[in-house]
């Protein structure tokens, strides 16, 4: 993994995605650059560059694993807002995580009616996971003796 690039203080994720989108701009018109920089980060791209390429793209050159990772991070930086908690509820929510979830529900109880870029709300985006099993009956799943009931 070359890191190239590094996040500044100000990095706002508005800008961080714009700067993917560029970059599937940039590859589509040929630019050697950005050819350059993709082949540096995915040994073997698929082209045309798709946008979800081009984000683990730019989250490589900043040193993160992935996108997620990335924007985890930007969202930290501007701020601990929903957005971040939002961020870091999926991550919660992904590695089944049921303790962080419930102290992120807890610290923003708005993300109980929190939508993603998609639409998708948290609970939803949670189906069948042990997670949402643990949030919706309390603390019946021997992983969530601490979870919180929403009734």
């Amino acid at each position: 993994m070359t890191l190239s690039k590094f996040l500044r203080s100000h990095s706002s994720f508005e800008s961080i995605r714009k700067q993917a989108k560029k970059l599937v701009r940039q590859v589509a018109a040929s630019d050697p650059d950005a050819v350059a920089r993709v082949h540096a980060q995915l040994p073997a791209p698929i082209l045309p560059l798709s946008l979800r390429d081009a984000q683990l793209v730019l989250a490589r050159e900043y040193g993160f694993a992935g996108w997620q990772d990335l924007r985890a991070a930007v969202l930290r930086q501007e701020g601990e807002g929903l957005e971040w908690a939002a961020a870091e509820a999926e991550r919660a929510i992904h590695d089944n995580s049921v303790e962080r979830l419930t102290q992120l529900v807890r610290e923003y109880p708005a993300l109980l009616s929190w939508r993603g870029d998609s639409g998708e709300s948290l609970l939803r985006f949670a189906t069948g996971s042990l997670v949402t099993a643990a949030i919706l009956t309390g603390s019946r799943c021997s992983h969530a003796s601490n979870a919180p009931s929403f009734s």
